[in-house]
């Protein structure tokens, strides 16, 4: 039963990754959106601002079911997005999250 309960939150985290980079890919420039990757750097890469950022986290929410705080706004790039979604969604602690 517990290796049932990994794989489905195991599934979950993959589903978390992968919202993000459509969510972000489709509200991303047409010429970059194809090269978007974890590591893409949200403002500088991607050119989104903190308007965007938040167009971008209600767009999440409503895909995931989840609620974000402004947290958000301080992700530097797509992994720290992804970090932030994933803490709030087991109610944990992630020391690698910069967000």
């Amino acid at each position: 039963m517990i290796l049932k309960k990994s794989l489905n939150l195991e599934a979950t985290m993959m589903q978390i990754e992968s919202t993000v980079l459509q969510v972000i890919s489709s509200m991303a420039n047409r010429e970059v959106a194809p090269t978007i990757t974890l590591d893409s750097r949200l403002r500088n890469d991607l050119g989104f601002d903190s308007l965007m950022l938040m167009e971008i986290c209600i767009e999440i929410e409503g895909k995931l079911n989840i609620l974000l705080d402004e947290k958000i706004a301080a992700a530097e790039t797509v992994r720290d997005v992804v970090a932030l979604i994933k803490k709030t969604a087991t109610g944990g602690s992630d020391a690698d999250s910069k967000a």
